[in-house]
């Protein structure tokens, strides 16, 4: 082989260095390639899977993992709202995704930084003092609550700080997840409410945006990793699973509302 003789790694340093010091390279001179973002330089794009396919293999262990797990829990434990295995650890690396997204790519694209910390930060301390406020009410008026609050207050103040990822973690302490009595907590209906209300306006402050965020970032960035796919992945899953458990709870609401409505004309009657 020619010494001499360029290869594809030579074109693409000397292409790279050529719109890097456009300013005095051909780059420069012609209308079309002008406007080329000289500190951006060259970066050659990839097939996404084929360079992170151990990555994408991985998640996919990790889910069927919790498959099972959730799988011989449910099969042991029946009773208990074990689908709080897969929400409890989707939540908690969304927001964990959130954070790294921020840190990592915020400043990757113009006007995107500053959104994403405001989606991020704003919706977190709004769960806080919605979680802090629906525990204070529970135990000034859940006489039962409080018993068991006075019994389990560790593991009510770890889970009131974790609500700041989504309001929606309170309802593990009424779970009885894997069969876990401590998670029995006498939670009020006007609880269950404020979570629920807490969540749907989780939505519009957090959810919807930050997926708008991933969006745009897809369509203006040219490189993209396991980062910001997997944050797009993991918005996208929980805004999916919350417009639709919504959409379910509505129906179960508006179908209590009929039946009282006919119960109520068959005793008037």
């Amino acid at each position: 082989m020619n010494k001499n003789e360029r290869n594809v790694i030579d074109v693409i340093k000397d292409l790279d260095m050529l719109i890097r010091e456009k300013e005095t390279s051909p780059i420069s001179w012609f209308n079309t390639t002008n406007f080329i973002d000289a500190t951006f330089g060259f970066k050659q794009t990839h097939d996404f899977f084929d360079c992170y396919k151990f990555h994408i293999i991985g998640i996919l262990i990790g889910i069927i993992t919790i498959g099972l797990i959730y799988y011989c829990i449910n099969k042991k434990y029946p009773k208990g709202k074990n689908i709080f295995i897969f929400k409890f650890s989707l939540i908690l690396l969304d927001f964990a995704l959130d954070i790294t997204f921020i840190l990592t790519k915020g400043n990757k694209v113009n006007g995107i930084l500053i959104p994403s910390i405001i989606f991020c930060v704003v919706p977190t301390t709004i769960n806080i003092i919605l979680s802090i406020s629906i525990v204070l009410q529970e135990i000034t008026k859940n006489k039962n609550f409080y018993k068991w609050f006075k019994n389990n207050t560790s593991i009510v103040a770890l889970f009131t700080i974790l609500a700041g990822t989504d309001i929606e973690i309170l309802n593990i302490l009424t779970s009885q997840v894997a069969g876990i009595m401590i998670f029995n907590a006498p939670i009020s209906v006007k609880a269950e409410s404020y979570i629920f209300w807490g969540s749907f306006l989780g939505l519009f402050i957090e959810d919807i945006p930050q997926l708008i965020i991933q969006v745009i970032y897809i369509n203006l960035t040219v490189t993209y990793d396991t980062i910001p796919f997997l944050t797009l992945l993991t918005s996208a899953i929980i805004l999916a699973n919350k417009i639709v458990s919504r959409i379910y709870y509505s129906i179960i609401q508006l179908n209590i509302k009929k039946r009282m409505s006919n119960m109520s004309s068959i005793v008037g009657s």
